[in-house]
């Protein structure tokens, strides 16, 4: 018993020399180190310019920036239109940043558009079509309807071109009064002026570590709410309907056509366009999957309540997604 105690002892303290002597140790291990330094993460830019000129510059060496101050409107009130005049201008829009983009050119009136707009035709291809005469080019450019139609109705997107990095493309827009026009077209407007504005959005070009379809939803600027835009119509009311169409349009993608006819309050000198974020749920409307629903409340001040005539609502910034 005495020497089994004795070598327990012994055991012990060796243990508890083992134990202070890894205590007072220092272990190595086989070690390495590899940075990778610099890395950066940096946005691409979605950048695009829009120059245009006439068809007299045949070598197409002049063109005019649209956003340079010195630079007047792509078309202006001195032409003197007449049936059968035609102006063509040839608009580049070009992609100066780093990443592809999906366009769209469109017209956006200001105010009243007026009766002359209902027989100026619109034609546009993007293209650049040159060296041909007058039928012969209007027979090569689709039509998109009248100068009314494209300023306020479902055809305002004129063309949507898509633009690579540092590629360009030219577009051929022509505007052509119609040879029937009579005579009560004589010292008439388009109205108030209007816009030639070129939209661009992200399009599904780049790739990531999967695929190129992860901007496939990408849509154009939203409309900047709320919207209030007021057009006077003193002197265009007569026994309480409006003697001409009146189009409420800004900036912000949406226009509304207040078609002759419309029967205005009593009293009322002035329309105002109202435009508000609604609910989704409140919508009443179904999208497929390539669409993507946005709903607004769109409100005319300035009509009376028991107007039959319908207001034409174009809504240029909601598209198919994709």
């Amino acid at each position: 018993m005495k020497h089994t105690k004795r070598a327990l002892l012994s055991s012990l303290l060796i243990l508890t020399l083992c134990v202070s002597a890894f205590a007072g140790s220092t272990f190595a291990w086989f070690s390495d180190s590899v940075t990778s330094s610099g890395n950066i993460i940096k946005s691409g830019d979605l950048e695009a310019k829009m120059y245009w000129t006439t068809a007299a510059d045949t070598g197409r060496n002049s063109w005019v920036d649209v956003e340079d101050p010195a630079a007047g409107p792509i078309f202006t009130d001195e032409i003197k239109w007449e049936p059968g005049y035609t102006e063509v201008r040839y608009i580049k829009i070009k992609n100066t940043g780093n990443l592809a983009f999906q366009s769209k050119l469109e017209i956006v009136p200001h105010g009243i558009v007026g009766e002359l707009a209902e027989v100026i035709k619109v034609y546009c291809e993007d293209m650049d079509i040159k060296d041909l005469d007058r039928s012969t080019l209007l027979e090569r450019l689709p039509s998109a309807g009248t100068l009314k139609d494209v300023a306020a109705g479902p055809n305002a997107v004129m063309v949507q071109p898509q633009v690579l990095p540092g590629k360009e493309v030219v577009l051929t827009l022509a505007l052509k009064m119609d040879e029937d026009a009579g005579n009560q077209y004589q010292g008439k407007t388009f109205g108030d002026s209007f816009d030639i504005r070129l939209s661009a959005t992200q399009l599904a070009y780049e790739s990531d570590d999967f695929d190129n379809s992860y901007d496939s939803g990408a849509h154009f600027p939203d409309i900047n709410l709320p919207v209030n835009v007021t057009q006077d119509i003193t002197g265009l009311v007569e026994n309480g309907v409006l003697s001409s169409a009146v189009t409420l349009s800004g900036d912000h993608g949406v226009s509304v056509t207040v078609p002759a006819n419309t029967a205005i309050k009593d009293g009322a000198t002035e329309l105002t366009l109202k435009i508000e974020k609604k609910n989704k749920s409140d919508s009443n409307v179904s999208v497929s999957e390539n669409e993507e629903l946005k709903a607004f409340d769109v409100h005319v001040d300035g009509i009376a309540d028991g107007n039959a005539v319908p207001l034409i609502v174009n809504m240029g910034a909601v598209l198919p997604v994709g």
